[in-house]
């Protein structure tokens, strides 16, 4: 923000157009869990939606090395996919989601964020390129059992996840 001297103007490439996830895999501090519940519209198109709930907690220390390792975003991101009964609700769907990342965007706005950003200055650029290598080039970085079936026409006011 401006007041603290970190204030940079209009976004630059590096950071423009980056989808949730790719913000998340270069932020320094991150919300402990993330939910996405996916809904799949008329036109073929995904809309998000869901909530944030935060508690009072003890921050942990800024992380020191991003992109965090694969296996803990695996611990920090849920995806609910909800149907329809004329839609069934498939992997393959993922690809037309906010959920998608590319490694080179990443690691682009990682560097320019240690160049021009001295909140990032501290970043060890050996240990980002060796957890970034483990990410996919282009997708989703969350392993496929992470996702979670149901359908809308089960959810109501007793609806339990199955």
């Amino acid at each position: 923000s401006y007041a603290n001297g970190t204030w940079i103007g209009t976004l630059p490439e590096e950071l423009q157009d980056s989808s949730f996830l790719a913000e998340q895999c270069i932020a320094r501090a991150r919300s402990t869990k993330c939910m996405f519940k996916l809904e799949l519209g008329p036109s073929g198109q995904y809309a998000s939606r869901g909530n944030v709930c935060i508690f009072p907690q003890e921050p942990g220390p800024l992380a020191t090395c991003l992109p965090p390792p694969l296996t803990e975003l695996h611990d920090e991101i849920c995806v609910i996919l909800v149907g329809s009964p004329k839609t069934e609700v498939t992997i393959d769907k993922l690809t037309k989601t906010p959920l998608l990342i590319r490694r080179s965007r990443i690691n682009e706005a990682l560097k320019w964020l240690k160049l021009h950003n001295p909140l990032y200055s501290d970043l060890d650029l050996c240990a980002m390129e060796s957890n970034a290598a483990s990410y996919p080039e282009h997708g989703i970085p969350i392993p496929l059992q992470s996702i979670i079936r149901t359908n809308a026409n089960s959810e109501g006011s007793s609806y339990t996840q199955q």
